[in-house]
């Protein structure tokens, strides 16, 4: 298990899942997984740690450092998007705050639309 670190040398755990894609009728795929972890354990890789075990170990490691939510990569929405939502709509800044571009665009095009009373 590599140690990685945030921009404020933080330490971060990444956590990896590995799928396997195979034919599950005669369950060969199943067999061909349990084969390579096998392998790995007999290796005695680091890699195939219970995940439990790896928890219990972080935990003593890095006690004192708390787990922060990763920042939204998500753009913020264009302030004619938000001025749009906003007067045409009538939405809250926490609702429209929650929108991706695509969803608040769909909304306008949706208004814009309707034919109007």
């Amino acid at each position: 298990m590599g140690e990685t670190t945030d921009d404020a040398h933080q330490p971060v755990l990444e956590i990896a899942e590995v799928w396997a894609v195979g034919a599950r009728v005669d369950s060969k795929i199943y067999d061909e997984m349990s084969h390579w972890v096998k392998q790995l354990q007999q290796a005695d890789h680091p890699h195939t740690r219970a995940l439990a075990e790896v928890i219990e170990e972080m935990g003593r490691l890095y006690g004192g450092i708390h787990a922060h939510l990763q920042p939204s990569q998500v753009p913020p929405l264009p302030p004619w998007l938000i001025q749009a939502l906003e007067n045409d709509l009538r939405l809250s800044p926490e609702v429209i705050n929650e929108l991706s571009q695509d969803e608040a665009q769909q909304l306008l095009i949706h208004h814009w639309t309707q034919p109007q009373d």
